[in-house]
């Protein structure tokens, strides 16, 4: 019962755990990670109750010579429809009142609450983004792994460029974001889909439904994907980690990823027409220091990225930044 209790609200094991001389103690966020997409990733009004409505053009319309004194006969071009979701991600933080008003500072207590579940909303965001599958959890929306899930089929195969590993697997994304591209999607007539909540004071309930006075904060996160043109997303899956660990070694058997980096930057249609962006673990990450300190491939450097506010040094390739998702899995299933 009592850890059925602990799983919902903060407890007295809680505060004892962040407080010293009745004092509260900052809170180390070791749990904290980088998920940098949100650097990076436009976000759109949908334009539909329902979710994010946009046409594909599926055919050119034709084209003829004209000869003199002949006509040429009128054509049309063809479309498609289609409609990307919306998920709902949403959290709780209740607080008993008596608990809080025993740390000696209900504000601060409730905040650092506050800041671990923005922190863990910030990681499920990220982890759908990749890996999210309606088809799997309807209430969730679909991410870019399940949409470039071949590199033999489907639609997007063309921009699925296997490094041909069978173990220890992860990805590294290209994501040409744009307004005509690729974007996330907020609810129709909301503030950007983030809701923050301060209900208050509150009769909150235990698990035997009985009453008692607490402090409520409700956090929701409304959004989407939408891919409009996924000719600007390319995918390097079947990168073995544990062999790219090996670089620089004398039994070096890590993949050739610059070479598939360069393939996906050909892949991507007109590159200034978007925000290109690469995306990998930590663990690949440092794969691209170590290889811009040696100096392999000329154009791999590392750039000091403080016009957008970052201010950190950020390995480039072709000038295109490499970023962290920390919720990218290196354990990833084999893309055939």
């Amino acid at each position: 019962m009592g850890n059925a209790l602990g799983s919902k609200y903060p407890t007295l094991l809680t505060l004892a755990q962040i407080m010293h001389n009745d004092k509260l103690l900052p809170v180390v966020e070791i749990l904290n990670q980088m998920n940098e997409h949100l650097d990076d990733m436009p976000f759109y009004e949908a334009n539909d109750s329902g979710g994010h409505v946009f046409a594909p053009r599926t055919a050119l319309p034709a084209v003829s010579w004209r000869r003199i004194n002949k006509g040429v006969p009128p054509t049309k071009s063809s479309y498609g429809k289609l409609t990307e979701t919306l998920g709902s991600l949403e959290s709780y933080s209740n607080v008993d009142k008596d608990l809080a008003q025993r740390s000696g500072d209900v504000a601060a207590f409730r905040a650092k609450e506050a800041r671990g579940h923005l922190e863990a909303m910030g990681q499920e965001h990220a982890q759908t983004m990749v890996y999210g599958d309606v088809m799997v959890a309807a209430e969730e929306y679909t991410g870019l792994s399940p949409r470039y899930y071949s590199y033999s089929e489907g639609v997007a195969k063309d921009y699925v460029l296997t490094a041909g590993g069978s173990a220890t697997l992860t990805s590294i994304w290209l994501c040409g974001w744009g307004e005509n591209t690729g974007y996330g999607i907020y609810p129709k007539g909301s503030q950007l889909g983030f809701e923050r909540e301060d209900k208050g004071q509150q009769t909150l309930y235990d698990e035997d439904g009985n009453p008692f006075e607490g402090y409520s904060e409700h956090f929701a996160w409304k959004a989407g994907l939408c891919i409009e043109n996924y000719k600007y997303f390319v995918r390097i899956p079947n990168i073995n980690v544990a062999a790219l660990q090996t670089f620089g070694a004398e039994s070096d058997t890590s993949a050739d990823i610059l070479k598939f980096m360069t393939l996906a930057l050909e892949k991507i249609p007109n590159l200034q027409a978007c925000n290109p962006v690469f995306y990998c673990s930590r663990t690949v990450r440092a794969m691209f220091r170590l290889m811009a300190e040696k100096k392999i491939g000329g154009l791999l450097v590392q750039d000091f990225m403080g016009a957008n506010g970052l201010g950190r040094s950020i390995p480039t390739y072709h000038g295109v930044p490499i970023r962290i998702i920390d919720q990218m899995s290196e354990a990833e299933t084999l893309v055939a």
